[in-house]
């Protein structure tokens, strides 16, 4: 493998050739062989490790899964990723022998993975780890067998990772959801990624009468944008490509099958800016183009027919001096007609009854006015749970709120502050006109704390507007940006109070 990573006009290219993946045309297409499927989940912190999924422990998407012979020199004869439900196929054409199963993810965010017996079918996880390595065995003896490799990893509590993959016929323009987590602390964001692709018959055509060779590299371009990196590498292009060198007659076209290629990008030296839209609630939208792609060396006249399927997938990978406390990611508090609303998110909850809700007027004096009970499965869970509490019949002015998250043993443990100011039912916030059209883009936005920042989203989650504010009157010009309808997300920092309007353009 030959690495080539460089800075070029702002953008971070890695292209990574697999020159042990040179394939030789075949007449024929190969009939499949046999199949390897599985799993990758996280085992959760709140229930005992036993390599065997729970209902509650969190599927892994995203994940590069590589099926490698055993035989010098290695070759990767099938690759796969992943997906929202952590399943994974790696379909084998080569036929009976001996393989390795090596799995790709951010290494640093786990200590290892849960094992059982290695032949055991089901949920279990069969997989061993050494030196970074995740990999498995298995032996193919016969046509139509399928292999059962599941992984379990062991989560560092010092990290937390989220992903989120998307799958289908080059060329495609996809935005790829990554759930966010919300920590307060000082804590670093890197990024992780991988791509891979499957070409099922490549069909290489020689237009000239003279007979002549064949040097190309085949494969997928990815171009990712990632917003508010730091330093300012937004955007990186990867490509996953493959060797081909065939001597070709004069007019002969000849197939390449079942072709795969994949690559690996951790962008572990940028860390990104930690606030405010790589953390916190909801999902970062990550736009990611993915094309296919044929370089040629001396040769002039041929035509590539170049039929792709291509996947991507990307993780967040929080990191902290000291352990995560994965239970509570975010807690917010907002009005909705008129009435307090706190909307609160879990990673994971170990033994937890429930949450109740206390309020204050001042900040000080606080008091018990409900409680909501745990969605966890026995108030165990490791993927994420979403609550919300209305607090009605409330007077004008200033409410505090904060969560006592109460254990079955009774431990309890307190959330940060946050807070809402109700004025004639309705939040101090207010934004006007709400309509605009392409003679008057700009809206205005009244009522701020003085320490306010402002983002407006489209419909696809995209930020087109972000700033902020140290006025209690804002406008917002919207000049150049497409008709539509746009979210206006307002966050006044003082109170960490999240408040949400909305603006159509005409």
């Amino acid at each position: 493998m030959k690495e080539l990573l460089q800075k070029l006009s702002g953008a971070t290219a890695l292209t990574l050739v697999f020159t042990g993946l040179g394939m030789s045309a075949q007449a024929q297409a190969p009939a499949l062989y046999s199949t390897v499927n599985g799993k990758v989940w996280i085992e959760g912190d709140a229930i005992a490790s036993d390599g065997i999924q729970s209902t509650p422990e969190q599927n892994l998407s995203g994940i590069l899964v590589r099926l490698i012979t055993t035989s010098t020199p290695n070759r990767v004869i099938a690759v796969g990723m992943t997906n929202a439900s952590g399943n994974y196929t790696l379909n084998n054409y080569e036929g009976a022998g001996t393989y390795t199963v090596q799995f790709y993810y951010p290494n640093e965010a786990f200590v290892g993975v849960a094992q059982t017996a290695p032949t055991l079918p089901g949920s279990q996880s069969h997989v061993t780890r050494v030196a970074g390595n995740t990999r498995a065995t298995v032996v193919v003896n016969a046509p139509a067998q399928t292999n059962t490799i599941n992984m379990g990893l062991l989560r560092n509590t010092n990290f937390i990772v989220s992903c989120g993959t998307y799958s289908g016929a080059t060329t495609w323009n996809q935005n790829i959801a990554v759930p966010k987590y919300d920590y307060t602390g000082a804590a670093d964001v890197s990024l992780w990624s991988a791509t891979n692709s499957f070409h099922s018959d490549i069909v290489v055509t020689e237009n000239s009468s003279a007979p002549t060779n064949l040097n190309a590299r085949i494969g997928i371009q990815t171009t990712v944008t990632y917003p508010d990196m730091s330093p300012a590498t937004e955007l990186y292009s990867q490509a996953a490509t493959t060797l081909i060198s065939e001597n070709f007659n004069g007019n002969e076209t000849k197939h390449f099958y079942n072709l795969n290629n994949s690559a690996v990008y951790s962008q572990s030296n940028y860390s990104m800016n930690y606030a405010p839209v790589n953390s916190g609630a909801g999902t970062l939208n990550i736009p990611v183009v993915v094309q296919g792609q044929t370089t040629f060396t001396g040769a002039t006249n041929f035509q590539v027919d170049l039929p792709t399927v291509a996947s991507f997938g990307a993780c967040l990978v929080y990191e902290a001096s000291s352990p995560l406390a994965v239970t509570l990611i975010s807690l917010t508090a907002g009005v909705q007609n008129g009435v307090p609303q706190l909307k609160w998110q879990t990673a994971a909850e170990k033994n937890c009854r429930g949450f109740e809700i206390e309020h204050s007027t001042d900040g000080t004096i606080w008091s018990n006015i409900g409680f909501v009970a745990s969605k966890g499965e026995n108030g165990n869970a490791t993927n994420t749970l979403s609550y919300e509490f209305d607090h009605k019949s409330v007077t004008n002015g200033k409410h505090f709120y904060r969560l006592r998250q109460v254990d079955v043993d009774g431990k309890v443990t307190l959330s940060k502050t946050v807070s809402v100011l109700l004025q004639s039912g309705a939040a101090v916030v207010q934004l006007y006109p709400n309509v605009i059209d392409q003679n008057a883009s700009r809206f205005t936005l009244a009522g701020l704390s003085g320490n306010s920042e402002i983002a407006v989203f489209n419909i696809a989650g995209a930020r087109v507007i972000y700033t902020t504010s140290a006025n209690d009157t804002e406008v917002i010009d919207m000049s150049g940006i497409p008709s539509g309808t746009y979210q206006v997300l307002i966050r006044d920092l003082n109170s960490k109070t999240l408040s949400t309007e909305k603006v159509i353009k005409r």
